[in-house]
């Protein structure tokens, strides 16, 4: 049944990436309701979320809503009459924090793996570190360009 549901919400997905809603903040506003919609059901149901108690929620509401509010700002940062940082720099900074993010997750695996001792956090640990290191390398071509 909810495997049904995220099968439909992908179509949705798609079959609204082929219509035009005016603006292409509606459009991405539309697009990120529908990806909002489907991140909720799977949080909801496989995080087993429906069951938490009330911080798990609150912390979930800052989750959901934080990337609106930084995209309501993002036409400010880059395309002002004087921009704060040009497209190129915006995804520079983006792979930055992405690689601390994946360095950070890993550390957090491997501190886990040597406390509790569970092979599955030493898998995303390497995961982790293989995806900062591509993350690395992506970021110096990226940059070159």
């Amino acid at each position: 049944m909810v495997g049904a549901t995220l099968l439909a919400f992908t179509a949705i997905t798609v079959a609204l990436s082929y219509v035009n809603f005016g603006t292409q903040k509606a459009n991405v506003a539309v697009a990120l309701l529908v990806a909002t919609l489907k991140a909720g059901l799977v949080a909801a149901i496989f995080m087993h979320l429906s069951a938490e108690k009330r911080l798990i929620y609150r912390v979930l509401i800052f989750t959901v809503f934080r990337p609106w509010t930084f995209l309501a700002h993002l036409p400010r940062l880059v395309r002002s009459r004087s921009p704060l940082m040009s497209i190129k720099g915006f995804h520079i900074v983006f792979i930055v924090f992405s690689t601390l993010l994946a360095l950070g997750i890993g550390c957090y695996c491997v501190w886990v793996d040597l406390t509790v001792g569970e092979p599955v956090y030493r898998t995303g640990a390497i995961a982790s570190f293989v995806s900062a290191v591509v993350l690395i390398v992506y970021g110096v071509l990226f940059y070159r360009k």
